[in-house]
Formats: structure tokens, C-alpha cells, sequence
């Protein structure tokens, strides 16, 4: 279904007719990402008078603190926690009733604010806005091809998910479903999605509020890992209801990959035996299952990348797979060889602040 909000120039109207909007910036360790991030914040056409940026640090070493202090962000400061409650923290200091969460390696056009602020204002049903992301323009093959296999919605359109690296949610919203789930490290973008959804409220895609994401994996390994790493969380909220279509999917085909591969093996080994042909057509299975995403793919891509699109594929899909029955941790915690403490805590203000908070009104314009 198609929503088009009479959405005018972020730079028009009275500022005090305008949602104050709270953006919420999760960092840890990417000063330099953060400071691109947040220059492009600055270019905002929003007025600043009804804009406050809180960075929400995960115990940087570096000088991210800093970097947010001298765009006169507010800071907070967490104990190496999940992304979850980075950002959670964060939106615990808002004093917005819109919450802009923009995560440090993206950089947001002049009207993202204006425009993503005005739909939440306008459509009460609509608890939730953003866009797929788009890659840098000195982006790798594989960023390249990883981002065409983004949706790319027409106009405004009513999705059942959004990315948490550029979201903007309507506050009162966010507290009614919980915020972030401190439980997952990853996907909690997608549990928070299935939150609002479960309240009544609805998610919108909108063309124009595409943000540059300069953190894609940038090589086949970063993409395996990442993914490996992503799947097994994305199992844990793909069940949970209200359920959708794509998810299901996705779940049948890594585990029809799996099975394949495991089949493939044991036949494979057991060819002395039974002969070749049964382990070639499991092999023969499992390597169609990527052949769907990589035609999605080579449709945004020239047709000469048809090889780097089944590659890409191939890739993604076996790592979902392989995160059906393995562990792996976050490219961080691999590289300093330890495990990043988890802590679940509970939305303590949630209770209370929602009490008082505005009842969302289920509007549906045509």
C-alpha cells in the first residue's frame, strides 16, 4: 500500500508547529565516522531549535566523546553493552518527542530530518519512517552488489521493516513497544519493527530518505562473518509474531541450504559406495538456493556482473545457513579475541512516561 504524505520543504512553517526531534547517534570507536556523521546533521535544513543530538558512547578508547562534545552533542557514556542498549540509553535522555536514530558510519541529507519528522507529524498511524541505505561512491564489488540487493521502495510505501542505521519513530511509540531488545546482538531493529507492528502501528519506506552507509562489508570474508554472525539473531525474531512473508522465506531457504549441504557431504562421502550421482544433484540443490537473490541482485547491476552477483549470493546464503547450527561473534570481538559483555536491563521509564503519553490515533488517509 502506497501512503502520500502533502510533505512540503523540511525549511518551511513555524518552528514551533514543528515535533521536537531528538536525533540518537550509538558510537564506539569510529571517531572519524562519527564526525562525518555528524556534519552532515549539521547541514540539517531542520532548526536547530527544535533538534538535540545525545551520542550514546560505548566505551570508546579513542576520542569519539570528544568529537560529539564539539558539535555540542550530549553524552552519554555505556559499560560495553550490545548495540541495543547503546541506542536505548541513548533515547532514555530524549527530550524529543520524535527519535531520530542515526548510526556513525551514515551521513543524512539536509531535508533526511524535516521530511522524516514531518510524516511522523502528519500520520498518527505511522509510528515509524526511514529508507534503505545506499553505498559510498568509492564502494567495493562486494558493497556494490551486497547493495543491490536492497528493496527500494516507490514514494512512500507501508513496509514491515526498517533499518535501525537511519530510523526515525515517533516517541511515545517507542515506548509502548519496548524499545530496542537488550537480549539480541543483532537484529534488534527487527524485533523493535515486529513491536510497533504488534501495537497497530504501521512502518513507512520513504524514496527521499535514503542515508549514505559507509560501514558494508567491504570483502567477501566481512560479508560471511557479519552474516554468520547476524543469522542466528535473525532466526530469534523472524518466529516471533506478527510474522511476515519475506522473513519465512528467508528461513526456509537457509534451511534448505543446509540441509543440502549436509546431504551433499554425506553422499559425497559415501560416493565409493553409492556412486557419484546423488552427491552431485544435493551440490546441484544447494547451489540454486542463492540463485534467486543474485538474479534480484544482477537486476541493479550491469549484466556483466552476473558472476559477482552469484558469488555475493552464495556467500550470504551460506552464512544464513551455517547460523542455523553455529555461533559466531561480532568482527570486533574477534578481533580482540574476547567477548563483549551482555546486559539485559528493562525500559524501567517506560511504564511511567507512557502513562501520559498520547494515544496513538489509527488514521488511515488514501
Amino acid at each position: 500500500m502506497v501512503v502520500r504524505p502533502a510533505v512540503g520543504s523540511s525549511a518551511e512553517g513555524d518552528v514551533g508547529e514543528r515535533p521536537r526531534v531528538t536525533v540518537v547517534i550509538p558510537v564506539r570507536n569510529a571517531s572519524a565516522s562519527l564526525r562525518k556523521c555528524l556534519e552532515s546533521i549539521r547541514r540539517s535544513a531542520y532548526p536547530s531549535e527544535a533538534m538535540e543530538i545525545v551520542v550514546s558512547d560505548n566505551e570508546s578508547t579513542d576520542d569519539s566523546a570528544a568529537v560529539a562534545a564539539a558539535f555540542g552533542a550530549r553524552v552519554t557514556t555505556c559499560a560495553g553493552v550490545g548495540v541495543a542498549a547503546v541506542r536505548n540509553a541513548g533515547a532514555r535522555l530524549a527530550r524529543g518527542d520524535v527519535l531520530a536514530f542515526i548510526d556513525a558510519d551514515h551521513t543524512v541529507g539536509a531535508d533526511w530530518i524535516g521530511r522524516a519528522a514531518a510524516i511522523i507529524d502528519e500520520y498518527p498511524l505511522i509510528a515509524a519512517v526511514g529508507a534503505p541505505c545506499v553505498a559510498p561512491d568509492n564502494s567495493t564489488w562486494v558493497q556494490r552488489v551486497v547493495d543491490a540487493n536492497r528493496v527500494r521502495p516507490r514514494g512512500v510505501e507501508y513496509v514491515d521493516w526498517l533499518g535501525a542505521g537511519a530510523l526515525v519513530v515517533r516517541r511515545s511509540a517507542f515506548l509502548r513497544a519496548g524499545g530496542f531488545d537488550e537480549t539480541l546482538e543483532a537484529c534488534e531493529d527487527v524485533a523493535l519493527c515486529k513491536s510497533l507492528r504488534a501495537t497497530g502501528a504501521r512502518l513507512a519506506a520513504d524514496e527521499q530518505l535514503a542515508t549514505v552507509h559507509y560501514g558494508d562489508p567491504a570483502t567477501l570474508s566481512a560479508l560471511f562473518f557479519g552474516e554468520l554472525w547476524r543469522g542466528r539473531d535473525n532466526v530469534r525474531v523472524s518466529v516471533r509474531r506478527p510474522f511476515a512473508l519475506r522473513e519465512l522465506k528467508g528461513l526456509f531457504l537457509s534451511a534448505t541450504m543446509l540441509l543440502s549441504v549436509a546431504t551433499a557431504v554425506v553422499l559425497t562421502l559415501s560416493a565409493a559406495w553409492i556412486g557419484w550421482y546423488p552427491g552431485l544433484a544435493m551440490w546441484a540443490l544447494a547451489f540454486l538456493v542463492p540463485v534467486p537473490r543474485a538474479y534480484r541482485m544482477l537486476r541493479r547491476l550491469p549484466s556483466t556482473w552476473i558472476v559477482n552477483a552469484y558469488v555475493v549470493s552464495v556467500v550470504y546464503e551460506l552464512a544464513r545457513a551455517l547460523a542455523l547450527v553455529l555461533k559466531a561473534p561480532h568482527h570486533r570481538q574477534r578481533r580482540a579475541g574476547g567477548r563483549m559483555e551482555q546486559i539485559a536491563t528493562p525500559w524501567p521509564e517506560a511504564t511511567g512516561q507512557l502513562r501520559g503519553a498520547e494515544t496513538m490515533v489509527n488514521r488511515r488517509d488514501g
